[in-house]
């Protein structure tokens, strides 16, 4: 290492570097964007060289403290900028070359004949009606090869689709695994997986595949090798058609599923199937990159969804089957070594546009002629924010600032981050995103005559002379999941005698109501004989305006479906029979299973089976989500153990939980931060049943456990609330009503008995003033006397000054 104080090129290296400034073709120097990146590569060479002096890998787990001082020593002496050191020297001309490379253009290379009938770019003409051409054969070829050769369907007739607009996505939910195929509503987890397999069989070449029970090695290749070849077709098809082509290591980094480190980024969104990439460069630099949302063409985005229901499945099964372990985890195109990289999409790229223009068009020239021309057909928004992929700086953008965020105090990007964050949507994509990329994908699709939807219908103008501006859309609330929702009531006829009674599936407190100035009282009978709560009735309503609820997608259980999902709660055989601790026990898990009442208490004794009420509607084939609020930290832990141990998907909650699960545990401390997540869930149509476990407590421990008081806001929720007590006297439900807010809305109560058969009650109230620990001490001294062997005997006192007192008292 040494130091520069006289002339720089005097150094060895700094001389090298000179040299390599030059062109030898040319016979000229570099340009700085031709130069930068050369510089770059040698200050990092440099960097890991001096590292792995200063620091060897070989010792590194003997290195300790003066070692790491000499080093950072070192570093300042020969390794930072303005050090006067070679590196130093290397560092402040790769600055230079950078800032240079910012304010440099490339020449003009894009020139267009009369006409706009083609586009000459670097020499090579490019046809728009043989562009147009590419892009649907190579659709129409991707379609032949996915449905007669991978699912063994030659009649188009038998072909099926997938309604995007009634299957549910939710692109906030960031567990491992999860995307759209395995939410439950979808019914496309594994589903199609023995169809697809059973039509593979049944076709002439699949019958060879399979003898018996064992598959035939090479034509099992031979099918995944056809998987291969369509999975690069696809890779064409959606590279070219969501609007402008992202960089290849943007593209070949999708995941249809999260990952370890990395959420999933294709989607599917109000009828569209939406790719989000990533700009690595500044997620490389800040942590927080750029991101582009893409929405593909009806018929690529059926392509790519069916191959991840149907092939994608049967892929994996075949790879384990012969014990190939060539899978891609959760990359769309990947292989044993991981994502492909972009020479093999500049391979498929070549060939293709080689096949159809006549001219071979590498991966970043067929972005450089994407974005002249969607320039030209879409507009100037189209190349917004492109870049060159060898080029070593972005581009500064072009970002108007909301004037209503300015009027706040602050810029448009930190308002999208800080203030109002949709929670609905993933992380570093946004409203304004979505709004922007649409349009453009509209644009295009628009361009190549390619339905953006279907039934959507193509416009196709004479473009002669004719410049297509792309028109931007209205921005609209995202909606994630379902379409318009109505209102939902239903009437309960509960018993031959009983009035029917209107049930408002949400109740909102803040909407307004309509009531009669005299309410009309009704009294409902016991329930099938058992004891339900006197004074059940609810105000008639006349009239009522309130936020309509998302209609859920989940079955209601048949008797079969019922006692599976019990069986499976008590651990017992699949046809052991089932019993209950109680009638009040079978009735309660009945209305609970079939969400007949929009709120239920339950009162249950201590052993009653209590758990079961919320632990085997989660074991349904169907569950739907099921909250639990627990008041205690044991009985958080216990009821996490139970529901792991019977296969449930439990999770307890935290303030980061973004996913669904079949039940979530939640600490009644944390109701306040939690609702969000709450609603968000019953907004999506997922969440079905709230409990409340140990309910009387929000009367009883509110004064020192204030936060109880807040549990009357989950009646804002739009889902069925159960509360669970075994403490329940009659003097307590008419606070209970009031607490919960059920006074004026209809609930049921299911009271078992909970007077204990083994346990006598008796009050002394004849104590003398100042004399109540002298009488304690007395009594339990005589009671003591009399106990059996190994008996024990317990001792509530008021105060813990008490409880000490008689402890020493009585040894």
């Amino acid at each position: 290492m040494q130091k520069i104080y006289g002339s720089e090129f005097d150094q060895p290296m700094i001389h090298f570097m000179a040299i390599l400034g030059i062109n030898a073709e040319n016979g000229t120097l570099r340009e700085a964007q031709d130069y930068s990146y050369m510089v770059a590569g040698l200050v990092y060479c440099v960097r890991v060289i001096s590292l792995e002096l200063l620091l060897p890998s070989k010792d590194r787990a003997l290195q300790g403290g003066p070692e790491i001082q000499n080093f950072l020593k070192q570093r300042k002496e020969y390794l930072q900028d303005g050090s006067m050191s070679v590196l130093s020297c290397m560092i402040s001309l790769l600055a230079y070359g950078k800032r240079i490379a910012m304010d440099y253009g490339n020449a003009g290379s894009v020139f267009w004949e009369e006409g706009n009938h083609a586009m000459i770019l670097h020499g090579a003409r490019i046809v728009m009606d043989k562009f147009r051409a590419m892009v649907k054969n190579a659709i129409d070829e991707a379609e032949t090869l996915f449905w007669q050769r991978l699912m063994s369907t030659a009649d188009e007739c038998n072909r099926s689709e997938l309604d995007f607009k009634t299957l549910t996505d939710d692109i906030s939910f960031r567990r491992r695994g999860s995307s759209f195929l395995d939410n439950k509503s979808n019914g496309l987890s594994n589903k199609h997986l023995s169809v697809t397999m059973a039509k593979l069989l049944e076709s002439k070449n699949g019958k060879k595949m399979r003898r018996k029970g064992k598959w035939n090695t090479q034509l099992t290749r031979e099918y995944l090798r056809q998987v291969d070849k369509f999975r690069k077709l696809l890779l064409f098809c959606v590279h070219v058609t969501g609007g402008q082509p992202a960089r290849g290591t943007e593209i070949l980094s999708l995941r249809f599923t999260n990952g370890c480190a990395r959420s999933r980024n294709v989607f599917l969104l109000d009828g569209y199937v939406m790719t989000v990439t990533f700009y690595n460069k500044t997620d490389a630099e800040w942590d927080s990159p750029k991101v582009a949302p893409r929405f593909l063409p009806w018929r690529v985005g059926q392509l790519l969804s069916s191959y991840l229901v149907y092939v994608e499945p049967l892929a994996k099964f075949l790879r384990d089957a012969i014990g190939d372990r060539s899978d891609g985890g959760e990359y769309i195109w990947a292989d044993e070594a991981g994502p492909w990289d972009t020479s093999k999409l500049t391979s498929i790229s070549k060939q293709r546009t080689g096949q159809d223009l006549g001219q071979e068009l590498g991966t970043m020239q067929f972005r450089h002629a994407a974005v002249g021309i969607g320039r030209r057909v879409v507009g100037n928004e189209f190349g917004s924010g492109y870049n060159d992929e060898i080029g070593e700086v972005e581009e500064p953008e072009d970002e108007t600032e909301d004037p209503l965020e300015m009027s706040a105090g602050r810029g448009s990007a930190m308002g999208a981050k800080r203030y109002a964050v949709p929670s609905d949507l993933v992380k570093h994509l946004s409203q304004r995103n979505i709004d922007t990329f649409r349009p453009l994908s509209q644009s295009w699709h628009r361009f190549l005559e390619l339905d953006s939807r279907k039934g959507d219908t193509v416009n196709k103008q004479k473009r002669d002379g004719v410049e297509m501006q792309a028109t931007l859309a209205k921005k609209t609330r995202l909606c994630l999941a379902g379409g318009p929702t109505t209102l939902s009531t239903t009437c309960d006829q509960l018993g031959a005698a009983a009035p029917a009674t209107l049930i408002a599936s949400t109740v909102l407190p803040t909407m307004p109501w309509t009531v009669e100035d005299e309410p009309r009282r009704t009294q409902s009978p016991p329930l099938h004989g058992f004891d339900v709560a006197d004074d059940m009735s609810t105000p008639s309503i006349s009239s009522m305006t309130t936020r309509p609820p998302r209609q859920s997608k989940l079955l209601q259980p048949d008797l079969q479906q019922r006692n599976r999902a019990v069986r499976k709660a008590l651990g017992l055989a699949d046809l052991a029979p089932v019993s209950y601790k109680s009638p009040e026990q079978e009735l309660a898990l009945e209305r609970i299973m079939n969400d007949t009442d929009p709120a239920l208490v339950v009162v249950l004794p201590t052993g009653g089976g209590k758990s079961l009420l919320f632990i085997a509607p989660a074991c349904l084939e169907d569950p739907g989500m099921t909250i639990v609020i627990v008041p205690y930290r044991q009985l958080i832990n216990e009821t996490m153990s139970d529901a792991t141990a019977r296969g449930i998907d439990a999770v307890e909650w935290t303030r980061d939980l973004q996913d669904a699960a079949e039940l979530v545990i939640v600490s009644a401390d944390n109701v306040c931060s939690f609702l969000d997540y709450a609603a968000r869930m019953a907004d999506k149509g997922r969440l079905r049943r709230i409990f409340v476990d140990e309910c009387h407590l929000v009367i009883t421990a509110h004064s020192w456990r204030p936060k109880l008081a807040s549990l009357k806001r989950l009646r804002c929720i739009a889902a069925s609330t159960i509360m669970l007590t075994a403490t329940l006297p009659l003097h307590m439900e008419s606070d209970l009503r009031k607490t919960m807010i059920l006074e004026h809305h209809p609930f049921w109560l299911i009271r078992g008995c909970t007077a204990r058969k083994n346990t006598r009650y008796m009050v002394k109230a004849s104590i003398t003033d100042g004399k109540l620990i002298e009488e304690a001490i007395k009594f339990c001294r005589e009671e003591m006397d009399v106990l059996q062997h190994k008996s024990n005997m317990i001792v509530f006192c008021r105060y813990k000054s008490q409880c000490e007192e008689l402890a020493e008292a009585l040894g």
